[in-house]
């Protein structure tokens, strides 16, 4: 894991207007060849934020709404041609909070590290994942756990992960 990801990529950054998500939105800015979706409530402070990075596309939605993931895939695919997603991790949630804070931070240590994007997103999925089968917002983890989650997916597409923490 130590080659940069090949630009171009369009990378999503949803809660873009503020706090992680702009942060990323800010990292991944000074990528070669990266465009961003910006993603939040938030009008007003995605388009000063995209106006800042030099240019993004900016989608002002409610990520909660039911029509949220359709609007969203429909402006991506309008404006930068397909939308491919890196598939998540199936495990037993007990508690969210943290989660996305933890596949954050892994995606931007892997992103600065000059891992690839595929490499990178495996990484912190997983990471957010485990982080979410356990109690509470910074718990205890081990990077053999981490790595078991990330061996026991057998072939893409396969949503068993029989190794699973549960």
């Amino acid at each position: 894991m130590n080659t940069p990801a090949a630009p171009p990529y369009v990378a999503v950054v949803t809660g873009a207007s503020s706090g992680i998500g702009e942060a990323t939105a800010r990292r991944l800015a000074r990528e070669p060849g990266a465009a961003l979706v910006l993603v939040a409530r938030r009008e007003a402070q995605l388009r000063s934020l995209a106006d800042e990075l030099g240019g993004a596309t900016v989608l002002a939605v409610d990520l909660t709404d039911d029509d949220a993931p359709a609007i969203v895939a429909e402006a991506i695919e309008r404006e930068h041609g397909a939308l491919h997603f890196f598939e998540g991790f199936t495990v037993e949630v007990i508690d969210t909070v943290g989660s996305g804070d933890a596949f954050a931070a892994a995606f931007l240590h892997g992103l600065n590290a000059g891992w690839p994007i595929e490499e990178n997103a495996i990484f912190a999925n997983a990471l957010g994942a485990l982080v979410a089968c356990r109690l509470g917002g910074t718990p205890d983890w081990s990077l053999e756990e981490h790595s078991a989650l990330i061996r026991s997916r057998t072939a893409p597409g396969d949503k068993s992960n029989s190794a699973a923490p549960r």
